[in-house]
This record gives structure tokens, C-alpha cells and sequence, in this order.
């Protein structure tokens, strides 16, 4: 009997312990959470009275992406996406921006750095200001920062899609280390954000009709309406580039 006593003693300290724990980590997240919040809200706040698409002036070397900007935007977005971030490459960036693969907000904050001269020295003046996606897209591309962004876009469009889905040759594996070799290969490709966002769109679809089949009697209107333009948009998808290439897609 003492030997079933302690086993269930061992069995509840272990449980508490355990409890305890994953109550430290969620408190730990919840307080990083409000600390990246934090510091978005003021840069975020700071940025708003400079719109550096009024600034005509503007070069690549005088922005660059603040980093509370990028951690508040990192910490609320899907991390298998995040990975595929360079640092310091606004290129890519923009990429998993225009593709909806990172949250970004409604204003994308940079860090401005412009020379001033002082008593015939130059020092530097650091402010915050923002781009919206399309104005930052548009000033990549008048700098010619991103040749390849419209390549790339043009690649996937729906006219395109059929052709360049079908460059990559997409076959089920036969294995996991097919499976891992498909994976590299995708996540190495320069217009992998391109890619994912097409899959994205396929797997949205999907996620639709299970939402539709599940709880489709507590939507109203608008919501079911929004889940069947998606489940539309994967059809199309689909009938585009073949049902196994699309089923691939989303896998990979």
C-alpha cells in the first residue's frame, strides 16, 4: 500500500512540476509579447509623422527595416516563413510582404539615417518613417533594388502559373529523404516566397471547406462568403496546375 502512497505522491509532484513549468514558459511569452508590443507601438507612433514616399530625396542606404518593427513582425507570423527571411535583404522582404506569407502591418517602419552637416562635420540623424507594401515595392524597384520582383511575379501570375510549376518537376516521394530533398530544393529557389504564396492559397482553400463543412451553420454571410471565394480560388488553382502538382504544393 506505502508503495502505491509514494508512486502517486512521485505522480503529483511530477504533475505540479510539469504544470508549474508550462505555466513559467506561457508567462515568460506573455510578458515578451507585451515588451515587443511595446516597442512596436512607439516606433510605429514615431513613424507616422514621416511618410517616406513624400521624399523624393530617398536612397536605399539611408533606410533600413527597424528591428522592433521586425521582431513585432516575426513574433506574429507563421515561423516556417519567417525563416525564409534575410537579413537586411528588403528584396526578400517585400516578397514574403506581397505574398501575405509574414503579418505586416498597414505601415512597414524603417530607421531613416540622413547626414546633416554641423559646424562643417557631417554627423547622422536617426528617425523613424514608413512605406506602405505598394510604395515600398514601387521604390525598390525606381532604385532598381529588386530586378528580378517582377520576374518573379510575372513567373506566377495565372497566365504563367502552368509553365512554371511544371519547371519544377514536382513528383510524390517515395521516401523522407525524397521528401527532404524536395523541401531544400523549394526553400533554396530564389522565387520561393512566390511559390509558397501560390501553395498558401491552395491550403487556404482546403482549410475552407473543412471550416465550411464544420461550422458553416454559425457563419453569417459575409464569412461564408469569404470562405467560398477562397475555396474558388483554389479550385482555379488546381484545374491551372493539375490536382497532384497543387496537392504537392501545399505539402512541400
Amino acid at each position: 500500500m506505502k508503495k502505491y502512497q509514494l508512486l502517486l505522491i512521485l505522480l503529483c509532484f511530477f504533475l505540479f512540476n510539469e504544470s508549474f513549468g508550462q505555466r513559467g514558459i506561457f508567462f515568460e511569452l506573455e510578458e515578451n509579447q507585451k515588451v515587443l508590443q511595446k516597442n512596436f507601438k512607439l516606433i510605429y507612433n514615431s513613424a507616422s509623422k514621416l511618410p517616406l514616399v513624400t521624399n523624393k530625396e530617398l536612397r536605399r542606404e539611408n533606410i533600413k527595416i527597424a528591428p522592433s518593427y521586425l521582431s513585432w513582425i516575426f513574433f506574429t507570423s507563421n515561423s516556417q516563413y519567417t525563416d525564409l527571411f534575410v537579413p537586411g535583404d528588403l528584396c526578400r522582404f517585400s516578397e514574403l510582404a506581397a505574398n501575405k506569407l509574414i503579418k505586416t502591418t498597414d505601415r512597414i517602419i524603417f530607421e531613416v539615417n540622413f547626414d546633416i552637416e554641423e559646424s562643417s562635420e557631417k554627423t547622422q540623424k536617426k528617425s523613424y518613417g514608413f512605406f506602405k507594401l505598394d510604395q515600398l515595392i514601387l521604390f525598390l524597384k525606381n532604385q532598381n533594388i529588386c530586378p528580378n520582383l517582377d520576374l518573379f511575379s510575372e513567373s506566377f501570375n495565372d497566365e504563367n502559373l502552368p509553365i512554371t510549376t511544371s519547371s519544377y518537376e514536382l513528383k510524390k516521394p517515395a521516401n523522407e529523404q525524397e521528401c527532404e530533398t524536395a523541401v531544400k530544393k523549394i526553400k533554396q529557389d530564389p522565387m520561393v516566397a512566390f511559390f509558397c504564396g501560390k501553395a498558401e492559397e491552395v491550403i487556404a482553400a482546403d482549410m475552407a471547406i473543412v471550416e465550411l463543412d464544420t461550422n458553416g451553420i454559425n457563419l453569417n454571410t459575409v464569412q461564408k462568403n469569404a470562405l467560398n471565394k477562397k475555396i474558388q480560388r483554389g479550385i482555379y488553382i488546381r484545374n491551372k496546375v493539375g490536382e497532384l502538382e497543387a496537392s504537392l504544393m501545399g505539402q512541400i
